[in-house]
């Protein structure tokens, strides 16, 4: 069950404009109300029934089709978990998810987690990085909260922040204004261009040795490989990603997602999850 302890952000509000402001789509709404899976205080209720502070609101979301996972052993790192989202500390060279469900993964390692603890949920991804890309990572537990982040995430309203290490020399801070699409000549590689779509990274320097330069970059957009294409694009590719340019060889493009800030979508407070570097970064760092 989905539940929410009415508060000063839903109080007043009946059950149908409570639905419509957790972002429930007008389809999911009316299944809901027809199919009277909506709850006040344990009790069936009425689209016109109105919420009181203090009520505790409940959704049968189980009408909903969610993918199902396998489950594989794997100690994952918890950064920050409620009952509607947890973050993780992606490790480098895994991938998030496969679709067809035969590769490990973060989410077979995520659903294991839960397992072990016999937590009921669901794992949804709403949140995408790179193969090589560590720190925090985001998932939904039920498709109400994944559904906000969706959102959430193609308004910008999440703001994320990395840790970059970058080939030579680069200003104390700017903005990086460039266009991304998609490269005509190789799959799977990105390109800044006029006709892309629009992309805007900031960035500021933290330290340097002249030959490596670490740095921190806040997304302004999430286009695919927008750090890497960006800081390529100024000359200054990321240690290790041979795709984009790098001189410098790595086992792996050094990139980590050091923090997520966002409005809690149920809750709407502000919420800040941070992951500290990994070893690699850091010993790297430690040299400049």
């Amino acid at each position: 069950m989905f539940k929410v302890i009415i508060d000063e952000n839903y109080a007043n509000l009946t059950v149908e404009n409570m639905l419509e402001k957790l972002g429930i789509s007008l389809p999911r709404r009316k299944q809901l109300l027809l199919n009277n899976l909506c709850y006040i205080n344990k009790q069936s209720s009425e689209r016109t029934d109105t919420l009181l502070l203090n009520d505790l609101f409940e959704l049968d979301l189980s009408i909903f089709d969610v993918k199902k996972y396998r489950s594989v052993e794997f100690n994952l790192t918890v950064l920050y978990e409620d009952e509607y989202f947890i973050v993780v500390e992606k490790p480098s060279k895994h991938i998030i998810y496969d679709i067809d469900d035969e590769k490990d993964s973060v989410i077979n390692y995520l659903t294991y987690y839960f397992k072990s603890y016999k937590k009921k949920c669901n794992v949804i991804p709403v949140h995408r990085l790179d193969t090589d890309t560590t720190g925090c990572l985001l998932f939904a537990k039920d498709v109400i909260t994944a559904a906000c982040f969706s959102k959430m995430f193609e308004n910008n309203e999440i703001t994320k922040k990395y840790v970059a290490c970058v080939n030579g020399i680069i200003e104390q801070e700017g903005i990086i204004d460039k266009n991304i699409g998609k490269d005509r000549h190789i799959n799977g590689k990105m390109v800044a261009c006029k006709n892309g779509k629009p992309a805007i990274t900031k960035f500021k320097l933290l330290k340097t040795n002249n030959k490596i330069s670490l740095v921190e970059a806040t997304l302004i957009t999430g286009r695919t490989h927008q750090i890497r294409v960006h800081f390529s694009s100024i000359g200054t590719p990321l240690v290790g990603d041979t795709l984009y340019g790098s001189k410098i060889k790595n086992d792996r493009v050094m990139l980590h997602c050091q923090s997520l800030t966002f409005v809690h979508p149920i809750k709407k407070k502000v919420v800040t999850v941070y992951s500290p570097l990994p070893e690699d970064m850091k010993s790297l760092s430690q040299l400049l």
